[in-house]
């Protein structure tokens, strides 16, 4: 199943002004803490993990391989029917008294041709569903949705094949990554209720 979005997807990503790597990472977590928040998650967390790129076939962790994408998972509230929508809507005002504009997700289509979601979440009758789908230029394509067997709540995005042209201004270093989501975030960290958001490269764990 694939969702139209009423909208020129190219022509609106296109006309978004931005030229760090690390932005779409902002937005997905963003999102993440969002979604946390909306299911009143007391335990939240959000997980950030670095995908580099690869030589002769195998991965590398050494910090000289770049940093290609970026796999972040969390324990909020999914993507019911509601976020669905929400996601499938330009300039949504579902998450307004947030100070979200409904955009963010754009940015991700800027610096990657296709993220992966995958999505555990439970229904308004109370099943607990799945919903996985491919975001691109033509929109949501892919879509599924079955039962699922998990107990808990988790959202994963993946986005892991950086755009060429903006490979060179993504440092390979971890530190970069970690301070620049602190220094995003900073007011999310300064509150006893906010969930706990960590990176992780290869065995490394920061934050």
């Amino acid at each position: 199943m694939t969702r139209q979005l009423n909208i020129n997807l190219k022509g609106r990503i296109q006309k978004v002004k931005a030229s760090d790597p690390l932005l779409p990472l902002f937005e997905a977590v963003t999102n993440s803490i969002q979604a946390i928040e909306e299911l009143d998650q007391t335990d939240g967390k959000v997980l950030v993990e670095l995908v580099r790129g690869t030589e002769n076939g195998s991965l590398k962790l050494e910090e000289r391989n770049p940093i290609i994408g970026f796999v972040i998972t969390d324990n909020g509230i999914g993507f019911n029917e509601a976020n669905i929508q929400s996601f499938c809507t330009s300039d949504s005002q579902y998450k307004a008294n947030k100070g979200a504009k409904g955009v963010g997700r754009f940015t991700w289509l800027k610096f990657f041709p296709k993220v992966e979601v995958n999505s555990h979440f439970c229904d308004a009758d109370g099943t607990k569903k799945r919903r996985s789908f491919f975001f691109t230029f033509d929109g949501v394509e892919d879509e599924l949705q079955e039962n699922s067997s998990e107990k808990s709540n988790k959202t994963t995005v993946k986005m892991t094949d950086l755009k060429f042209e903006f490979k060179d201004k993504l440092s390979p270093d971890m530190d970069n990554v970690t301070n620049s989501l602190l220094e995003h975030f900073l007011s999310y960290f300064a509150t006893k209720s906010s969930p706990i958001i960590t990176v992780k490269d290869g065995g490394e764990i920061r934050l």
